[in-house]
């Protein structure tokens, strides 16, 4: 049962969301609901801002998820933190002692509180190119999708440059793919001609990445709305004769 002094603060509303999303991913597996939200406890609860597709991709590799079932876990989280305070169930005071009970037997060491590692430095983009049409659709619509997430710049930089790193690890990109698309991103998308060379399914993947960070920054309703105003602003592109913006999705 819920603790008897929980008090519908913010922090709570997150530990509510999340215990409940990972109940109804992990719902025949309990011990992974006791261990990923000890995880969230011990790693994220403090955060101001909730990267949640990090926490995601610490729970999908160490319980072994594939890619649907991530998905289903990083939307049912924003889901859940969608949801008013209320309507949540409450997590068992339980966990919260045996986080409390399990960081005073381990005392926090100089490498345990170290800064996290610096996200990786992207690759170079290539020199310019002519645009295809494939190129300049994603770039409408990822230019979108970015929008909200580079807002967060002027108070944050450094958070932006970790949502779009997390999102991207989502991806099947391979390394060097994944790093490029990271750099066009993180230099706000300004060169199309550096799309051009990926292939459908990598778009695709770019722009599901770019979905994801939105939904960090806004929430899954109003990025589910934002993408769908982007794919209608890119159908009206002369470039959407050639290549239509609903092969993104």
């Amino acid at each position: 049962m819920a603790s008897p002094v929980e008090e519908p603060s913010k922090l709570n509303h997150r530990r509510r969301a999340v215990f409940s999303a990972l109940s109804t991913v992990f719902a025949e597996r309990p011990t992974a609901v006791e261990a990923c939200f000890l995880l969230w406890e011990r790693e994220f609860a403090q955060q101001p801002h909730f990267v949640a597709t990090r926490f995601v991709r610490l729970c999908a590799d160490a319980n072994s998820l594939d890619e649907p079932q991530r998905m289903q876990l990083t939307r049912r989280i924003f889901e859940q933190l969608a949801q008013p305070y209320e309507q949540l169930p409450p997590f068992p005071q339980t966990l919260l002692d045996a986080s409390a009970a399990a960081e005073a037997a381990q005392p926090a060491s100089a490498e345990a509180v170290a800064a996290p590692a610096a996200a990786p430095t992207p690759v170079a983009l290539p020199p310019a190119q002519a645009v295809s049409a494939a190129a300049s659709i994603t770039g409408a619509v990822g230019r979108s999708l970015l929008s909200p997430v580079r807002a967060q710049s002027r108070s944050n930089p450094g958070l932006v440059s970790a949502i779009l790193t997390d999102a991207f690890k989502h991806t099947k990109l391979d390394e060097r793919s994944r790093s490029l698309a990271l750099g066009w991103a993180l230099q706000g998308g300004s060169d199309d001609a550096a799309l051009t060379p990926f292939s459908d399914a990598s778009l695709r993947q770019i722009v599901q990445a770019l979905y994801l960070a939105a939904c960090d920054a806004l929430g899954p309703v109003a990025a589910d709305k934002l993408l769908s105003q982007s794919i209608a602003r890119a159908q009206a592109l002369p470039a959407a004769v050639e290549y239509p913006p609903e092969r993104l999705l």
